[in-house]
């Protein structure tokens, strides 16, 4: 008999910050990275809820760690500007405005 209004267990989930696995990038492909998240900051450095990132796991589905991506720069705006170790979608709400990868 099933308990109306029960809520449903829910195992912890592990959302790693890193696959283990070193950057494989070109030099140029690297440098051109960098280049954009930093020329990113710099337009946005005064502008308090505009998140700039890149190569960080960003998370889009709860509950399913395989759903993941790690573009190669990322812009959103409407969060707060601090440093993360990873991107969760439902815990940020909101997607990012822009993606490069």
């Amino acid at each position: 008999m099933a308990c109306m209004g029960a809520i449903p267990f829910q195992r912890d989930v592990e959302y790693p910050s890193s696959d283990g696995q070193p950057m494989a990038e070109t030099d140029i492909h690297r440098d051109e990275m960098l280049d954009l998240i930093q020329a990113l900051k710099r337009r946005y450095q005064d502008v308090r809820d505009v998140y700039v990132s890149g190569n960080l796991f960003f998370y889009y589905a709860q509950g399913d760690p395989r759903a993941v991506v790690a573009p190669d720069v990322f812009l959103v705006k409407g969060v707060e500007k601090k440093r993360r170790e990873i991107y969760k979608l439902w815990e940020e709400g909101r997607p990012p405005s822009l993606v490069m990868s």
